[in-house]
């Protein structure tokens, strides 16, 4: 969970905390290519999913990031504008992509402890629920 002794400088640079930057350089290292394009070289960008300014609980959650090209990000995860948010990426990414893929980042973030919450899931449209619900059961836990 986010803390900080000053909220109103905390809020305003949550991504420069040590524990928020600390887990978007541990994506960035575990997913080098966007995971739209697949593509390894065009400035790969950490996108939240959930905005920074709106759930800064969330800003240094690692099931909270997403790899974008720096033009995917603009387009996909901003729609055009860093002012807006892109509600349904997931369901996006996962038409673009093989359907293993979520499964396979499922995988990793269960690894690393990093689960995404049920809470957090219904924020996403119905779509993007549906499909976050059928790869986290496709996950392999290991007692």
């Amino acid at each position: 969970m986010f803390e900080a002794r000053n909220t109103k400088y905390a809020l305003k640079n949550v991504r420069e905390l040590p524990r928020v930057r600390k887990a978007m350089k541990q994506y960035r290292l575990r997913f080098r290519t966007c995971e739209f394009t697949q593509h390894p070289k065009w400035g790969i960008h950490v996108h939240h999913l959930f905005p920074v300014s709106t759930h800064p609980e969330y800003a240094g959650e690692l099931w909270n990031f997403f790899s974008l090209a720096s033009k995917a990000h603009l387009q996909l995860g901003h729609r055009g504008n860093y002012r807006n948010i892109s509600p349904d990426l997931v369901e996006i990414l996962h038409t673009a992509n093989n359907k293993d893929w979520l499964v396979e980042r499922c995988q990793w973030l269960y690894d690393m402890g990093a689960e995404m919450p049920e809470e957090a899931i219904l924020l996403l449209p119905s779509c993007g629920q549906s499909i976050m619900r059928v790869a986290i059961r496709q996950v392999v836990r290991v007692a």
